[in-house]
């Protein structure tokens, strides 16, 4: 799921398409992945490489994050 509207908030369109994804990710088991593709541009994704109930977030071109900077499926993602 691609996110991107220029001039709306980025975080109420984040937030909404993780909360679109959980139940998804949940049945197959996998994580949600959002990752940051270019200012203001994001993808938003079930992914097996993510453990089931969490949010990760990377940039293009980057590994995911430590897994100590994992969030719990449902936390806000920008701050």
């Amino acid at each position: 799921m691609a996110v991107y509207e220029p001039g709306a908030d980025v975080n109420g369109l984040l937030d909404e398409a993780v909360q679109r994804l959980i139940p998804v990710a949940i049945g197959h088991r996998h994580g949600i992945l959002v990752t940051q593709l270019d200012y203001g541009k994001y993808a938003v994704e079930v992914d097996a490489n993510v453990p089931c109930g969490l949010v990760e977030e990377k940039k293009l071109g980057e590994s995911l994050v430590n897994s100590s900077e994992r969030s719990p499926a449902g936390a806000s993602l920008v701050q």
